[in-house]
């Protein structure tokens, strides 16, 4: 068991059965270090983590999320999770994580069978007091502007964070199954490129949250359209035409700072450097 491999490193491990139990453990013991898995009953690892960072005295307690899906990889660095580990994995190379993540030497850890998928706290010995990790390294990014991608077109959206990044920002993509107005809210990217219609709907209901939030106001939102003619549904090419435009409108009526018809490098380009600099 991983918890046996923790206590041999001199480490006291709190164990929670579901996302609610640990969220209370959390608050009341206060660990130095959190595993969490994507999946857990009650309370599922996007909600466990989005509460711990609500919280002035657990919003700083490094977490390591499990998981199996490469997709929600990507919505928990969008909220600035940085330690993730894919299961299923070694244990031996967790355990060595965790001590490297609190500044314990983890060439001691042996190897060892893996852990059940269950949030576990971990606490550090009393003595010594290890030094807290330092972050991993970011890439070089202008400033450290960072743009969130929210679409449904996963080819689009492709094409689009390869332009980003070669622009020099930090990009990350909403996954189209998570709620688009609460990974911004949590995440305040710099700059918000959003798809005008997400599983048939106009996202206009999100900028107009976007507006009304405090911190967010001011985002810059380049809304844009796209028009795959192969997936018409019911709907003739004009009918989807003037259904695309609709949106389009109400987008920039609810707030957007500009829109974008299909994806066009150059005006995404110069979109960037107008909001974020160069």
């Amino acid at each position: 068991m991983l918890e046996l491999r923790l206590s041999a490193n001199g480490f006291q491990v709190i164990k929670a059965f579901d996302g609610v139990q640990g969220l209370e453990k959390v608050r009341v013991e206060k660990p130095d270090l959190i595993i969490a898995d994507v999946l857990m009953p009650k309370m599922d690892g996007f909600a466990f983590y989005k509460e711990l960072k609500k919280a002035p005295g657990t919003s700083n307690i490094p977490v390591i999320i499990l998981t199996a899906r490469g997709k929600m990889e990507e919505t928990f660095r969008v909220m600035g999770v940085d330690h993730f580990v894919t299961k299923p994995f070694d244990a031996a190379d967790l355990v060595g994580k965790i001590l490297g993540m609190l500044g314990v030497n983890p060439d001691a850890a042996p190897a060892q069978a893996p852990a059940s998928p269950k949030p576990e706290t971990v606490k550090e010995p009393p003595s010594p007091k290890p030094e807290p990790a330092k972050a991993p390294e970011k890439p070089s990014t202008v400033k450290g502007k960072r743009v969130l991608l929210a679409g449904s077109s996963t080819g689009v959206l492709d094409r689009m964070e390869r332009a980003i990044r070669s622009g020099k920002y930090a990009c990350e993509i909403c996954p189209a199954n998570q709620n688009v107005y609460d990974v911004v809210a949590f995440a305040k990217p710099d700059l918000l490129v959003l798809e005008v219609m997400m599983a048939g709907r106009p996202t206009s209901d999100v900028v107009l949250k976007v507006r009304k939030h405090r911190d967010l106001k001011d985002l810059p939102i380049l809304s844009f359209s796209v028009m795959d003619k192969e997936n018409l549904g019911t709907k003739s090419l004009a009918e989807k035409t003037i259904e695309i435009d609709r949106a389009r409108k109400l987008s920039l009526d609810a707030g957007a700072t500009e829109t974008m018809r299909e994806m066009d490098e150059k005006f995404l380009s110069d979109f960037l450097a107008l909001h974020l600099g160069t």
